[in-house]
């Protein structure tokens, strides 16, 4: 038998109205005292009551629920679990759930697609998570929608979050050349991402303004493994003393040739880079120094966004960019 609030007033001796303002209505004009909004909550408690989401959307015009859309393509959406968490985390704490969408892949940029939740009136806002190629009749529909939108992971000027690269790089970069380091190359592979470009910009001023030639641009992407061409780079004469890697998937083959050439890291290689999470990350029983992506606090600042425009959905607000944090690692230290 489904309990009601009739039924939990009837038991704790208050009025329906005082049941639901107790169990926490912002709607209700009626004011509990600690001791009624304990009694209700026991009572609620041990009849097994179960709020009704209906009843609450009829009554507020709200869902209780944010939708996070992704696409299946991995490229395309970046998905990892600090990210989840800051983002459930902060759900949690504004009382709200999560609906988990993803747009296929084949029908993404067919201009007649519009996924369910975007022809529905069915939550109060998007996270979206979908990082490149963003497909133009995708944007349209969410620039279109009544609903609020944030965006994670992209360069926008507003209503967006994502991490501050440039700062990072520029620092991480700055790191080496107070280590004494001169020679420092900016390795990374083919992306479309707005981050590459980023922290190749925060490299290249940290180098300029230290009076120093930004070094050559290495595509780790070719013909041949990574690892045969990071050997055959640092065997040659423009061998630098230090890198910044883009991220722990071309740092790693860096580390593997420069330790299969004899080069002792650090001494004669510093390696630096981008990574997840660098708590567990060895390679070759060595730990990258990096720049943690502040994945968490993405999440958690992407869900306080969305709230804020929730409450606010006139107003628009300017992209937000979280810091990184700095693990000093295994791989750093003055050139020899």
């Amino acid at each position: 038998m489904t309990v009601t609030m009739k039924d939990i007033a009837r038991r704790a001796g208050v009025s329906r109205q005082a049941v639901s303002a107790a169990l926490g209505n912002s709607q209700s004009s009626i004011r509990v005292s600690d001791e009624t909004r304990w009694r209700v909550a026991q009572v609620a408690q041990d009849l097994g009551y179960l709020p009704n989401s209906a009843a609450r959307v009829m009554a507020t015009g709200k869902f209780g629920c944010v939708a996070m859309l992704s696409s299946p393509l991995g490229r395309l959406s970046t998905v990892t679990t600090p990210f989840l968490c800051g983002i459930h985390d902060t759900l949690n704490t504004f009382d709200l759930h999560l609906l988990q969408a993803m747009i296929p892949a084949d029908e993404a940029h067919r201009a007649q697609f519009v996924p369910k939740f975007l022809r529905e009136y069915m939550i109060d806002g998007f996270l979206v998570n979908y990082v490149a190629e963003i497909p133009p009749t995708l944007k349209a529909a969410f620039d279109s929608r009544v609903q609020p939108c944030v965006w994670m992971n992209v360069d926008m000027p507003c209503d967006a979050v994502r991490p501050d690269d440039y700062t990072a790089a520029r620092d991480l970069t700055g790191k080496l050349i107070e280590l004494g380091h001169s020679r420092i190359s900016f390795v990374a592979h083919h992306s479309d991402h707005y981050s590459v470009a980023m922290r190749r910009q925060g490299y290249s001023d940290a180098m300029l303004a230290a009076g120093l030639e930004p070094g050559s641009i290495y595509n780790v992407l070719g013909s041949r493994g990574w690892v045969a061409l990071g050997r055959e780079w640092l065997r040659s004469d423009d061998r630098p003393t230090a890198v910044v890697a883009y991220d722990s998937f071309t740092a790693k083959p860096i580390l593997f040739a420069a330790l299969m050439e004899g080069l002792r890291v650090p001494g004669d290689l510093s390696l630096a880079t981008f990574d997840v999470d660098t708590a567990e990350d060895m390679t070759a029983g060595v730990k990258i120094a990096a720049m943690v992506v502040p994945w968490y606090s993405m999440g958690k600042s992407a869900v306080e966004l969305l709230v804020e425009k929730i409450e606010q959905p006139d107003l628009s607000f300017p992209c937000r960019h979280i810091s990184f944090t700095f693990d000093a690692g295994e791989t750093l230290g003055p050139p020899r």
